[in-house]
């Protein structure tokens, strides 16, 4: 992994933080305990043996790599220090210390591709694009227009079919229009709903409701 050496400002130190494994300027660099040479944090992961002393690892623990630790004390704060240009020069003309590298690519760079924030997106855009990718991504949270609830855009048609608050229209064509919650009391005094006795021509003067009989 790391950064490419052409990425940095010419540095008397500049070589010393190359990574063992990579060749290129170690990211987030580490120290293999066993003989203390510098490797990315990345490159740390699955070996298993020493690229310069060929220590294997013995242990068999849980990491399945050998054991290192951060780069710090002075040989940090010099590393910290080195003048980096922006991942994305020439068309970004940022250039700082490292450590200000991941701020700068987080937080300003227009041309560094970020995630989009909406859950289930999985597409990146640079910053100028993102801004108006999550206004129309159809995976935005917005809120129901009956319910205010807040809602995937995509459900948004699973949500009105059980959504209490919706409108919806008396199923006995009263011309009656009410939420999909008051639907069940409206329907047991619907008069449109409620039809006569089937016995009424013998002399019966109940009628009889979707949900049941009442008396005239």
């Amino acid at each position: 992994m790391g950064y490419p050496i052409t990425q940095f400002v010419d540095n008397p130190y500049l070589l010393v933080y190359t990574c063992f494994q990579c060749n290129n300027i170690a990211e987030s660099p580490s120290l293999l305990e066993c003989c203390e040479i510098l490797v990315c944090d990345r490159c740390c992961i699955g070996i298993r043996r020493c690229p310069k002393c060929y220590k294997f690892d013995v242990d068999y623990d849980d990491d399945d790599y050998l054991d290192s630790k951060p780069l710090s004390g002075p040989s940090r704060k010099i590393y910290d220090m080195l003048i980096i240009k922006c991942s994305h020069s020439p068309s970004c003309s940022w250039i700082d210390s490292l450590s200000k590298l991941d701020s700068h690519l987080s937080n300003e760079c227009n041309f560094h591709p970020l995630p989009c924030p909406n859950w289930r997106c999985n597409k990146k855009f640079v910053r100028t694009e993102l801004e108006i990718h999550v206004k129309e991504c159809e995976h935005r949270s917005c809120p129901c227009t009956h319910c205010k609830e807040n809602i995937p855009f995509l459900e948004a048609g699973d949500h009105y079919a059980v959504c209490s608050s919706f409108p919806v229209c008396c199923p006995s064509e009263c011309c009656s229009i009410m939420p999909r919650s008051s639907l069940e009391k409206h329907r047991r005094y619907c008069l449109s709903g409620i039809v006569q006795c089937p016995w009424s021509c013998f002399g019966c003067f109940f009628f009889q409701a979707e949900d049941g009989i009442r008396d005239a």
